[in-house]
């Protein structure tokens, strides 16, 4: 299996004795009350996500990264989720949507932090270029990363696979990787779309009721790596809809941190 896309990176794991429960879950024509994976299956689609190779029980699978070129002198920021999503490996790029265009595209745009037409932010490919190029107008040039590796229709599906590491075996190093990331790229700041990743980064509490604060309040934390500390914030997740007035929400979140981020930046 090739990379989709120069944003995709292919990995295998040798899962041993879990590969009867890893395969058996991705295979699963007719799963209980979620999506089934058989259709990004290597052999079953062109453009796969996943490869099950039962002689060495082993499972191949492609991961996502984008970071820009040329920042162009803007402040750095990376976009931080929890995993791919299988549909944004098959198409070579960060949330583009099966039906339409992807809310977190729209949201950035109405947020007056990112600019592309229709015809861009719609086709996966020149979205993907338009990034990784930095080509919109904004005050930042964004970064995007996921958390761990392995993709799937929702975080909550890797557990089942792999445990509570959430990762496959030879692919546990999850805080190193993003070390790595931030230690390679030096982001001024993180904003993260997932309770969850943002709890683990932090070592913190946020409480309870974190979608009723994040309409009028910024969640944010600091992620110590050394003796840097980035600052991360809370928003969101980009697909969050539970409100009739859930893209303006999403959208107010992403202005005040950006107000934030802009404003330390000034400071530097």
């Amino acid at each position: 299996m090739g990379a989709n896309s120069e944003i995709n990176e292919v990995h295998t794991s040798r899962l041993g004795t879990q590969f009867e429960r890893v395969a058996a879950y991705l295979r699963d024509r007719d799963p209980h009350r979620r999506r089934s994976y058989w259709g990004y299956i290597d052999g079953n689609c062109e453009r796969p996500a996943y490869a099950l190779n039962d002689s060495d029980q082993s499972v191949t699978f492609q991961s996502e990264c984008l970071v820009p070129r040329d920042h162009r002198k803007r402040p750095k920021v990376l976009l931080l989720f929890s995993n791919a999503h299988p549909e944004s490996i098959k198409n070579g790029m960060f949330h583009t949507a099966e039906g339409g265009i992807a809310a977190l595209w729209t949201d950035l745009c109405l947020a007056d932090l990112f600019s592309g037409d229709c015809r861009i932010i719609g086709n996966a490919d020149q979205l993907r270029a338009h990034c990784v190029r930095a080509e919109y107008e904004g005050p930042f040039a964004f970064g995007l990363a996921c958390y761990w590796l392995f993709p799937t229709f929702d975080p909550s599906h890797l557990k089942p696979m792999f445990g509570s590491k959430m990762e496959p075996p030879g692919f546990e190093q999850t805080e190193q990787r993003f070390d790595r990331l931030l230690e390679d790229w030096k982001p001024v700041g993180i904003i993260c779309f997932n309770k969850t990743v943002f709890k683990q980064l932090t070592d913190g509490d946020i409480g309870a009721n974190v979608i009723e604060r994040l309409r009028n309040e910024v969640i944010r934390s600091e992620y110590r790596m050394g003796d840097r500390a980035y600052p991360i914030f809370l928003t969101y997740p980009a697909g969050w809809r539970f409100d009739p007035n859930a893209g303006q929400l999403r959208q107010a979140s992403l202005r005040r941190i950006a107000a934030i981020i802009l404003s330390a930046a000034g400071r530097q």
